[in-house]
């Protein structure tokens, strides 16, 4: 993002200032190397209620959610939104990987190495698998 923060020759800059603005971002960067790229795709019903992903990589079976951490009452909250996230991603039937991309760019995570920890490695439940990886940027 620095490039576009920060501009030559005092060219207007773009901000990044909620979840969609990284998303978008994302969505233009994966798209040169994924063409099936399926934004804010639901999951089957889990738990009385489904969800949306923000991005299904079908072809690759990778589902990519990223979480902007907005203060820090949220960044509190985000380890539990994240599991969350893995049980309705467990039902999804194209979900073998799930890469969750935590921007947290005024560092109100207080134990970021924890919640990579806690989370990456593989989870499972009724026959199914998915591997978690956490990048907290």
């Amino acid at each position: 993002m620095y490039p576009l923060t920060h501009r030559r020759k005092g060219l207007p800059t773009l901000t990044f200032n909620n979840e969609y603005d990284v998303q978008d971002l994302l969505h233009v960067l994966l798209r040169p190397w994924v063409k099936d790229i399926r934004p804010e795709e639901c999951t089957p019903s889990y738990a009385g209620k489904s969800t949306r992903m923000d991005f299904l990589l079908a072809d690759h079976g990778t589902v990519v959610e990223l979480k902007f951490v907005r203060d820090a009452a949220h960044g509190k909250n985000i380890g539990q939104a994240l599991q969350i996230d893995i049980g309705h991603y467990l039902q999804h039937p194209k979900c073998q990987r799930l890469w969750c991309v935590v921007f947290d760019p005024d560092h109100y995570l207080v134990n970021r190495d924890g919640l990579s920890k806690d989370l990456e490695g593989q989870h499972s439940k009724g026959g199914k698998s998915v591997e978690v990886k956490i990048l907290v940027l």
